[in-house]
């Protein structure tokens, strides 16, 4: 008979041998895929570039151990369709889903995201309409609040008094209140004056316009987003006929297949971007290098914008949190969360807080 002493000896001998197969297996499994659905544009009506589609790709080929799976869902610039994607992804019981919209589009399927059903990265849309809310949306860009002062405040202190602006009236739930806080705000300083021409920018002629551009101006705002390709031809068309005056554009032109259509005004263009601070600054830049180098073309800025979401992503899915509920919950009580391309904090309702926008001259847009 073994002694007692011996028994305990070999039954803990016994679990360890145990205990270190079962973590061996578990390290061995491989851990379940967490789906993620983002939508992508098939459409004439922007400068199409793939940036979006190919920042996944670029992601998964950087993060080979990623438990991420993205699932695109295609659509063209119809709300009905946009909203269709939402009611798509719910149905396949897809737990995140980070958006590329406009904000005409995004605004018609924000009700669908009032439960834990499906946590929404926003990208991309700054309607006021989606600020604010209880919900699940979370918003790693700033409103069109902040983004608008930050570029009325630059415009107030620059020379030039007569602003002609043109704006994009195909996405008005974007532009409309947008140009509303731009034009409080530059018209404080009474010196200012503003010419507006509101047009949509996806069928339009321009022989229509041309005698309110050919008005004198000092200075050119191009009120429009969506990375659309009106946006480098209206800005050439503005500079042939007033050579010297400045041309300003929001953070959503920064594309090159928009830079590639400003040609020869590209010397008087700015460019309004969310500013990096100094220490990520150099990360951004080698992200756009790696990018240039493995597709061959600069990406819009929604690729720093996708990359920042699906590290989010990561970070709460690594730590347990895979649904919805527990995602939000992590990222809402983290405070300030870090990425390689930059911080996000995140109020109480999800939407980012203490962003700035700085304007850039075009020659360092382009890489």
């Amino acid at each position: 008979m073994m002694p007692m002493k011996s028994t305990w000896v070999w039954a803990g001998f016994a679990a360890a041998i145990i205990l270190m197969v079962t973590v061996g297996i578990l390290q061995v499994k491989p851990q379940k895929t967490v789906l993620v659905g983002f939508d992508a544009p098939l459409s004439a009506r922007a400068a199409f570039d793939p940036s979006e589609q190919d920042a996944t790709v670029f992601y998964l080929e950087q993060n080979p151990n990623s438990r991420l799976k993205p699932q695109g869902f295609f659509y063209e610039f119809d709300s009905e369709q946009a909203r269709g994607l939402y009611v798509e992804a719910q149905s396949q019981s897809i737990p995140f889903f980070i958006t590329t919209q406009p904000s005409s589009l995004a605004v018609d399927g924000i009700e669908l995201f009032n439960s834990d059903a499906t946590l929404m990265i926003n990208t991309s849309s700054t309607t006021l309409a989606m600020s604010n809310r209880d919900d699940f949306i979370l918003r790693i860009i700033p409103d069109l609040g902040a983004e608008q002062t930050a570029i009325a405040d630059h415009l107030k202190e620059q020379p030039e008094r007569r602003l002609l602006v043109l704006q994009d009236s195909q996405n008005a739930t974007y532009t409309d209140p947008a140009f509303e806080v731009f034009a409080t705000e530059f018209l404080k300083d009474d010196r200012k004056t503003i010419t507006r021409e509101r047009f949509s920018f996806v069928n339009f002629s321009t022989a229509d316009h041309i005698q309110a551009i050919s008005e004198p101006h000092d200075a050119l705002y191009i009120l429009a987003g969506d990375f659309q390709a009106a946006i480098g031809v209206l800005a050439q068309l503005f500079h042939r006929i007033n050579p010297d005056a400045p041309i300003y554009l929001t953070p959503w032109a920064s594309s090159g297949a928009i830079f590639d259509r400003i040609g020869p005004a590209k010397d008087k263009v700015t460019v309004f971007t969310h500013h990096r601070p100094e220490q990520t600054r150099p990360a951004v830049d080698a992200f756009y290098s790696r990018f240039i180098d493995r597709f061959g073309y600069q990406p819009n800025g929604m690729a720093v914008k996708i990359t920042i979401a699906l590290e989010l992503l990561e970070q709460a899915v690594a730590r347990g949190h895979t649904t919805p509920a527990a995602a939000k919950r992590y990222m809402l009580n983290q405070g300030t969360l870090q990425t390689s391309l930059g911080s996000v904090t995140f109020n109480a309702y999800g939407d980012n807080q203490g962003a700035e926008f700085i304007p850039v001259p075009l020659p360092r847009i382009i890489r």
